[in-house]
């Protein structure tokens, strides 16, 4: 089995690349900084997420509640749905543990029109070797 080298972390305005030989990981610190990316080298080459990676609130509820009880909510979805994609402003912490690195996001739940919900979030990602 052949050696893996420690993960190496680049960090720009808008995001964090995390890369070793074998993946290269990216997060987006416009949307949250989400998980956008995971890319095997020696795989497709192609980003394996078919969407960010991201955590959310939606507080229309249930739809069938709603249409089972006749009414319906006088928000729209983009009022409602609160996620950690929205937040264009995350803190942002890059450690390391036993030299691996440890990317710590931490931001507030936001729905579409930039408007908080009073929920934070905190995404914890460590990233070794394989």
């Amino acid at each position: 089995m052949s050696k893996c080298t420690l993960p190496q972390v680049e960090s720009t305005n808008d995001g964090i690349t995390i890369q070793n030989d074998y993946w290269v990981v990216r997060q987006d610190l416009q949307q949250g900084g989400a998980i956008q990316s995971i890319i095997f080298r020696n795989g497709s080459g192609r980003n394996v997420l078919q969407e960010p990676v991201s955590c959310y609130v939606d507080t229309l509820g249930d739809p069938l509640s709603f249409m089972s009880a006749g009414t319906r909510p006088e928000c729209g979805p983009e009022d409602a749905l609160f996620s950690s994609i929205y937040d264009p402003n995350p803190k942002v912490e890059i450690d390391s543990l036993k030299g691996f690195p440890v990317i710590t996001i931490l931001g507030e739940l936001k729905n579409s029109k930039g408007e908080g919900s009073g929920i934070h979030y905190q995404e914890r990602s460590e990233y070794h070797a394989f």
